[in-house]
């Protein structure tokens, strides 16, 4: 007689659900991955866009006028850079909870450690360490960690997806990238608006102007306060999957481990 395990009919039944989900979520790990590519592709053709099309309006023109273009491609490439940015890191946390769910599936389905996903990410992300002569290490080198079972190594995974702490150097590189040619490029503005092209005056009337207010005040602070959050995490702010750090996985495997929920 078939064992009842609540929900799923039998044993068989639950398997095969397993399964289902495990599959999903694989493809849904290959849709995401390329969507990434695809808005890769589309911010550099809108960078490109703009900058041939207001670049040759910028040089075919002798009107005074024509320095407010060299403006408008500044704001519109830092509005590109960080929609780019932020919409990658939404990808992101997709995938890695998506790797949550294909882990513990492979768990309960008895996946040789192997050969299971979670091998390939204990090789592939990497802690931040505090130590003068090293900067990081791959998962799995962690001392205590190594030394659990599959079980529980799942588990601590788990925890440190659902907890935005498993994150990678490479998404974190291009964060940082992104957020210092934004800062560099505000500068900039600034300086070819107030030194170079002298199109910033005394005159009071052109500080109420809403064009000037967009995009010298209202734009740049948006866009200050958004590369502030790529680089460093704000409590209750955007969900940016993080590098984990040695005490974070300290802190989880001091805790006892109980399922964790997906």
């Amino acid at each position: 007689m078939s064992k009842n395990t609540g929900i799923y009919q039998t044993c068989f039944d639950e398997i095969e659900n397993i399964r289902s989900v495990l599959a999903i979520n694989y493809d849904r790990c290959n849709q995401l991955s390329s969507l990434n590519f695809q808005i890769i592709a589309i911010t550099a053709a809108i960078i490109i866009g703009v900058v041939s099309l207001l670049g040759t309006s910028y040089f075919s023109s002798i009107d005074p006028s024509k320095n407010w273009t060299i403006i408008v491609i500044i704001n519109s490439i830092c509005a590109v850079l960080i929609f780019w940015r932020y919409a990658a890191n939404v990808i992101n946390n997709r995938i890695v909870r998506s790797y949550g769910k294909i882990i513990y599936c492979e768990n309960r389905l008895d996946i040789p450690y192997e050969i299971s996903l979670i091998r390939e990410l204990e090789i592939e992300t990497e802690y931040s360490l505090q130590r003068k002569n090293e900067v990081s290490k791959e998962l799995y080198r962690h001392e205590k960690y190594s030394n659990l079972d599959y079980p529980s190594r799942t588990l601590i995974v788990q925890k440190l997806i659902n907890g935005s702490k498993f994150g990678n150097y490479f998404y974190d590189f291009f964060d940082k990238i992104v957020s210092f040619l934004v800062i560099g490029l505000i500068i900039f503005e600034f300086w070819f608006a107030f030194e170079f092209s002298k199109i910033i005056t005394a005159d009071l009337k052109l500080f109420f102007d809403g064009y000037f207010v967009l995009l010298f005040i209202t734009l740049p602070i948006i866009f200050v306060f958004s590369v502030y959050g790529l680089i460093v995490e704000i409590p209750g702010g955007f969900t940016i999957q993080r590098i984990p750090t040695e005490k974070d996985i300290d802190d989880i495997i001091s805790q006892p481990l109980t399922k964790s929920n997906n």
